[in-house]
């Protein structure tokens, strides 16, 4: 009886086989649909940055005003984190 085919261990190997082709199929699927997207978005990167500009070059410059502002809006929270960094570490 040794030397017969078993069927059943047949029918099981190859729906475990099935199963592990379906899986790598649907992985490689997936991998390249967001592939696909993050392809996409890098290809608009330079529309959107020439709309930007071309925005910007339509609107004007920003005023002195508002550079100011926000040179002043970033230094002050540098300085916080660098205090809060010293505060942390006991630096003094």
């Amino acid at each position: 009886m040794s030397g017969s085919l078993d069927l059943y261990a047949i029918f099981l190997a190859i729906i475990v086989t099935a199963l592990f082709v379906a899986w790598f199929w649907h992985v490689l699927r997936e991998m390249r649909f967001y592939l696909a997207g993050i392809w996409r978005y890098l290809d608009g990167r330079a529309v959107r940055q020439r709309t930007a500009l071309l925005a910007e070059a339509q609107s004007g410059s920003p005023s002195a005003l508002r550079r100011a502002a926000q040179v002043v809006t970033l230094s002050a929270l540098a300085a916080l984190l660098a205090l809060l960094f010293i505060r942390k570490f006991e630096l003094m």
